[in-house]
């Protein structure tokens, strides 16, 4: 992984965290796109992602 990578991601959770700690749901539009962007198979963003948001439920 790439600084650049790196970089997308962080601020794809961070701009993802936001609304899902106000109203949820912000995860899905905001984290799986950049993770597919980053060559992540989407079976396994879309697998990061669900884990990933576990303890905003």
């Amino acid at each position: 992984m790439t600084a650049a990578e790196a970089a997308v991601l962080f601020g794809a959770a961070v701009v993802g965290g936001g609304p899902n700690a106000v109203a949820g749901g912000g995860g899905f539009l905001s984290l799986l796109p950049p993770l597919v962007f980053t060559h992540v198979p989407p079976l396994r963003a879309n697998a990061m992602r669900a884990v990933a948001r576990c303890p905003a439920f």
